[in-house]
């Protein structure tokens, strides 16, 4: 889930955002970068003003799994390991 793409083709900004859900500007901006996480309350308060699914705030993104998957693999295979597996 991208968070600024959500909020930006709403026409919002991310202050106007932060005033909506009762955060600091400074707050919202950590939570959209993901430099911080957020509780259950506030994720639905910034899911109702950007309409989509607050559980989406913590469903793991299949394309970072996807690049963090390849660098273990590129990894293991520079070091001559054999490579990891989900089942590991």
């Amino acid at each position: 889930m991208n968070l600024k793409e959500i909020r930006k083709r709403q026409g919002l900004t991310q202050r106007k955002v932060a005033f909506m859900v009762g955060l600091k500007p400074g707050s919202y901006c950590d939570i959209e970068n993901g430099k911080k996480g957020t509780k259950p309350a506030t994720a639905k308060k910034i899911a109702a003003v950007l309409d989509f699914d607050w559980t989406e705030f913590y469903k793991e993104d299949t394309d970072d799994r996807r690049e963090v998957s390849g660098a273990a693999e590129e990894a293991a295979e520079r070091l001559g390991e054999p490579v990891p597996t989900a089942e590991a």
